[in-house]
């Protein structure tokens, strides 16, 4: 089973943070480490509020003044990309929107993960589709029909079916064991006929350590060095 360390923005923007995040996930063994590439300006409305599990620090804040500190640049990448291959783990990204997916394609990634909500995003479908070898796409909050939508969008665009997988996610922060429903893991293997695996938001390492007796091939986790 390939993991995936999902750092995310657990960085705190801090670059020195995330290059122990690295470490530490090389460290354990994991196959990948996995930041997010997005500019708040393209994402989020200057005005957009929190998530309630956001406001735990600093609950005053926006949402577009906490992604703004969150940022990595394509030079702090970069880095972050010369100190994985020193460490000897992969580096993965994922990005929100065309203008992320060029930076991640000029960083010279073959695969791309792509992030829940963009799963009905068609010109990023086609773009990621068209200019990705390999691609790692979530679920969370999706119907079945626009799962079909985007397989079906990203093979068009010239993905070969080999290399796609398809990870099962509940999108709750964190996600409560009794609520992870860990048999659309191979559920989704046996409509799409690709690798599948599990984007995992619960707490611990039960649920993603089932998810692997169930047949996942893949599982993304995300972690932090300090809660």
């Amino acid at each position: 089973t390939v993991i995936i360390a999902e750092a995310g923005v657990n960085h705190q923007g801090s670059i020195k943070l995330a290059k122990q995040m690295i470490k530490e996930a090389a460290k354990a063994e994991c196959n990948f480490i996995k930041f997010q590439v997005f500019k708040a300006d393209n994402l989020v409305t200057i005005k957009a509020k929190k998530a309630n599990y956001q406001k735990k620090f600093s609950p005053n804040e926006t949402q577009y003044t906490m992604l703004k500190k969150l940022e990595f640049d394509f030079k702090k990448l970069k880095e972050l990309k010369r100190v994985s291959e020193k460490k000897k783990i992969n580096f993965l990204c994922s990005g929100f929107d065309i203008e992320d997916l060029k930076v991640i394609k000029k960083l010279n990634l073959k695969i791309l993960k792509i992030p829940s909500g963009e799963i009905n995003n068609l010109p990023y479908l086609r773009y990621a589709g068209k200019n990705f070898n390999k691609i790692i796409i979530s679920t969370g909050l999706s119907k079945l029909e626009e799962i079909k939508f985007a397989v079906k969008t990203l093979y068009k665009s010239g993905l070969a079916k080999k290399n796609l997988t398809i990870l099962h996610c509940v999108s709750s922060y964190p996600a409560p064991q009794n609520e992870t429903n860990l048999r659309s893991i191979n559920y989704l293997k046996e409509i799409f006929k690709c690798k599948t695996g599990l984007s995992d938001h619960s707490m611990g390492i039960k649920i993603p350590t089932l998810a692997v007796t169930v047949g996942a091939e893949v599982i993304e986790q995300h972690f932090t060095l300090n809660k």
